[in-house]
């Protein structure tokens, strides 16, 4: 459902997904994100990282196993190792683990919206269509208190 939201994102609004980081296999999730990113196919290596950790019951724990699903969608083993320890790369990790405390992610899904207002499934948010409209609803919020500027 985000990727669809995602995909509509128009005019003023800029979507930008950030890897939570609260633990090590986080880390290792986040570095395959952003290696995905640096290597031209953030979305299909991440829809296929998705299929692998949630459908198949991959850990993508190391990364080896990560350098496999890589290859398996075509990167070239050598791409693959150039950007998995590269400086941006580790730089990209280290801004994630940083936002993630900032902002106090702490489950997911999180939607955090101009970068002060987080909102993640709850008693009040209990599903992730009711997620998106409290987003939409924010960002209505937002534009209203700009415009009234």
């Amino acid at each position: 459902m985000t990727t669809r939201w995602r995909d509509g994102v128009t005019g003023d609004l800029v979507f930008q997904r950030i890897p939570a980081i609260w633990n090590a296999a986080m880390e290792t999730h986040a570095r395959l994100y952003y290696t995905a990113q640096a290597v031209g196919r953030g979305d299909l290596l991440h829809e296929k990282a998705f299929a692998a950790l949630h459908e198949a019951g991959k850990p993508l724990g190391s990364e080896a196993e990560i350098r496999e699903l890589f290859v398996a969608t075509g990167v070239a083993a050598e791409d693959f190792d150039a950007q998995w320890r590269a400086p941006e790369t580790d730089a990209a990790v280290q801004r994630a683990r940083e936002l993630t405390q900032a902002y106090g992610v702490d489950r997911l899904p999180t939607v955090v919206v101009d970068g002060a207002s987080r909102v993640t499934l709850n008693a009040g948010v209990p599903d992730e269509q009711e997620l998106m409209l409290t987003v939409n609803l924010l960002i209505r919020d937002i534009r209203d208190l700009r415009r009234a500027d």
